[in-house]
């Protein structure tokens, strides 16, 4: 009969791990970069306001009646459509993209105005369902890296991801003070998948879209609505429900899918 053996790591105590002092000066040195690296991501808070920040409570071309309405439609046609994923564009502090989570989507509150997003962080930072995007949206940055493609820029991750878009008192700001047609600004939407779009279209007697043309030095004839019907068709989206609240409102706003 065999006599087992036992082997000198069966008996040994335990393994002791002497660090030198080199290796533990390195160590310190690593902990204070990383804490000074993660301290600089904690947001910090602006002591100036910016333009957009306020909005929300800064908006005297809308009745409160009219602000009703618009929340009310909004979340009535979420509510039909069940989106998974709502990109709110020139979301401002979020007031269209607590709606869309607030009904079980997923929102991407995107705007240019840092003291809004911030705001919009701030007050909704434990809410999973909410993402705030600063990024600006006339002059969106591709890819980089290697080809530039390495790593995606915003409109290629947002391709597919997104099934409604809203354009809520946005559009007119990107066709009349950054230039860019109208119909191009439907097409990025489709660009990026978006199966419906929850906009607004400004009649000429509306006095944003007055005091912006004068301002820009733009022809308000270039901006009917019907205009602005007609570079959401030309784009591929169909027309399925106006809502206005009056006769007599400037504002209509307009669900639409795509064709």
């Amino acid at each position: 009969m065999l006599e087992s053996r036992k082997t000198f790591l069966d008996t040994a105590g335990p393994k002791q791990v002497f660090e030198s002092e080199d290796l533990k000066r390195f160590r310190q040195k690593l902990l204070t970069t990383l804490s000074f690296f993660l301290d600089g991501l904690k947001p910090t808070q602006r002591g100036t306001r910016t333009y957009w920040q306020n909005y929300k409570q800064d908006r005297p071309h809308y009745s409160q009646s009219e602000i009703n309405f618009k929340s009310v439609t909004v979340k009535a046609w979420l509510e039909r459509l069940k989106p998974s994923n709502v990109l709110d564009v020139g979301g401002n502090s979020g007031e269209f993209s607590l709606i869309a989570a607030s009904l079980g989507a997923t929102a991407l509150c995107w705007d240019s105005d840092v003291g809004a997003i911030e705001k919009f962080y701030r007050s909704n930072a434990d809410n999973v369902n909410l993402h705030p995007i600063l990024a600006p949206i006339d002059s969106v940055h591709g890819g980089y890296g290697w080809s530039g493609r390495e790593f995606n820029g915003l409109i290629h991750r947002f391709e597919g991801h997104v099934d409604t878009v809203l354009l809520l008192a946005v559009r007119h700001h990107l066709g009349i003070a950054c230039a860019v047609r109208l119909e191009d600004i439907f097409e990025l939407m489709r660009t990026i998948s978006a199966k419906n779009i929850i906009c607004e279209f400004l009649d000429v007697s509306d006095k944003r879209l007055i005091f912006l043309c004068q301002q820009y030095r733009r022809e308000l004839s270039d901006f009917t609505i019907d205009k602005q019907k007609e570079a959401a068709i030309r784009a591929g989206y169909k027309i399925v429900e106006i809502a206005r609240e009056g006769k007599n409102s400037p504002r209509e706003l307009a669900l639409l899918s795509r064709s």
